[in-house]
């Protein structure tokens, strides 16, 4: 493996978001920990985790630009996961009345994301008959993701657990997807 020097330019750049992300990992940490749960400490841990997000995706782009053209499906199968875990964080808020107005927005944001990377993963050249397959369940598994964001069950309790474990099973879908375009980029 190569070393990565920080020198300048783009690794530069790197490095100061990486370093911006631990910082901010830290604050995140400390606010899960620091106190019994509470709203306002819900709402803080909310905030905080989307300071990480932002920071780790700023990261992920970066590195994007060092690793080239292989390196994009990876990334977008990754992205992929973290796009159902956010919804699922996002709707857990809701239901708990700590997420700021815009949550309804987010996740139809993230909806339409994940359901247009989907079609590009799809129709990406080079596709293994193991990634189709990854991606055939992936399809199926976001569309059980959906169905329990969708639900208007008066049982809260139930449509909420439904959100967390859709989430779950996709993310490990995805997981596994991505460790495919990882192998099949070396």
């Amino acid at each position: 493996m190569r070393a990565v020097h920080w020198i300048g330019g783009p690794r530069l750049g790197l490095r100061q978001t990486y370093l911006s992300l631990e910082k901010s990992w830290l604050a995140y940490k400390d606010a899960l920990l620091a106190a019994p749960p509470s709203p306002q400490g819900a709402r803080k841990v909310m905030a905080l985790s989307e300071e990480v997000l932002a920071l780790a995706q700023q990261g992920t782009v970066q590195l994007e630009t060092l690793g080239g053209a292989n390196v994009h499906l990876v990334n977008l199968a990754g992205r992929e996961r973290m796009l159902s875990q956010r919804a699922a964080k996002l709707y857990q808020a809701q239901a708990w009345a700590v997420a700021d107005g815009t949550a309804p927005a987010e996740i139809e944001r993230m909806r339409q994301e994940y359901a247009y990377a989907l079609r590009e993963l799809e129709g990406a050249s080079g596709n293994s008959a193991a990634i189709r397959d990854q991606l055939a369940l992936g399809r199926s598994q976001w569309s059980f993701f959906e169905i329990a964001l969708k639900s208007r069950s008066d049982d809260k309790r139930t449509q909420a657990t439904h959100v967390a474990t859709t989430s779950e099973r996709l993310l490990e879908v995805m997981d596994t997807l991505t460790e495919l375009y990882e192998k099949q980029s070396r």
